[in-house]
């Protein structure tokens, strides 16, 4: 857990996010605020689960790899989904924002599912 408040605020962990950010309607603000909020306090799994939803883990898995000081971005990610698992999941969109929806993440999509 210590891990997890090694975010020193540089932003470069939110190069590139300016896309998903505006597809969000402003449910996700880029992948730093998620990380300042772990390394703090997190009342609110459910709410973080569903930004996150908007970032791909191999996306996270990059970003972990330009962060100066090695954010555990993907196990904080898994962290906060399990969390939010335990309490609803994620927080559903309202209906006037449905067409916002994320992607489905590749690396969380089921095994074997036809598509």
């Amino acid at each position: 857990m210590t891990a997890f408040s090694r975010c020193i605020a540089c932003g470069l962990c939110d190069r590139g996010e300016a896309s998903r950010i505006a597809a969000s309607g402003g449910a996700y603000r880029g992948v730093m605020p998620l990380m300042l909020a772990a390394s703090r306090s997190m009342p609110d799994f459910r709410a973080a689960a569903y930004s996150f939803s908007f970032v791909p883990l191999e996306v996270l898995r990059e970003k972990e790899g330009v962060c100066p000081t090695r954010v555990p971005m993907v196990a904080i990610s898994q962290f906060v989904r399990d969390k939010a698992a335990e309490v609803g999941g994620p927080l559903p969109l309202p209906p006037r924002v449905s067409s916002l929806r994320p992607l489905p993440d590749p690396d969380t999509a089921s095994v074997g599912s036809a598509g």
